[in-house]
């Protein structure tokens, strides 16, 4: 089924296309928004809201970009507006970039999800996107509402920013791999 007849389909309320569009979009929705660093439960409430959102605006839906990147502007905004609520975040913990343990690839892991998290936004966003979500620049750019240009730089600026909040901890991590190249190596 195209983009487009999912989503009639979902316009209609076809209950096999609904269920066919939130197991299809839910992990990506999970996945994103945990990735911008949110705990495991705001993730799946933003990830669920962004999905009921979609369910109720997908007549809009045009079909101009894939039905993917409509959902994850949808996503981008929503969680928008819900940060904006928030209180602000504290600053990355010490410990987190300068402690080496036992367990150096969760130590990266979690040293990179906090530096991510304490990226702001407009870094946070695209860098989310093209790394963590493997989306390509010109879907990110509509996604964001920028041009591709400034995708692009944003990705450098992220880059470099999480560069500077994890020199201490990457000598002996793997983490620096995905801060060069944007993408996973392994």
């Amino acid at each position: 089924m195209s983009d487009k007849e999912l989503a009639r389909a979902v316009a209609r309320d076809n209950e096999a296309a609904v269920l066919a569009f939130v197991k299809l979009y839910h992990p990506d929705m999970f996945r994103y928004m945990r990735s911008l660093g949110l705990r495991h439960e705001d993730a799946e409430d933003l990830a669920v809201e962004t999905l009921l959102i979609a369910q109720r605006k997908v007549g809009s839906y045009r079909g101009e970009s894939s039905l993917r990147t409509w959902i994850h502007r949808l996503a981008y905004r929503h969680y928008v507006r819900w940060n904006q609520k928030q209180k602000p975040t504290s600053r990355l913990p010490e410990t987190l970039i300068t402690g080496r343990s036992a367990h150096a690839a969760i130590d990266d892991a979690e040293s990179l999800r906090g530096a991510i998290a304490n990226l702001p936004d407009t870094l946070r966003q695209p860098f989310v996107l093209h790394v963590v979500n493997d989306m390509p620049l010109d879907e990110i750019a509509v996604i964001l509402d920028v041009p591709v240009g400034t995708v692009k730089s944003r990705l450098h600026f992220a880059r470099a920013k999480l560069r500077e909040l994890l020199a201490p901890s990457t000598e002996e991590s793997h983490v620096p791999i995905i801060l060069e190249s944007g993408r996973r190596t392994r």
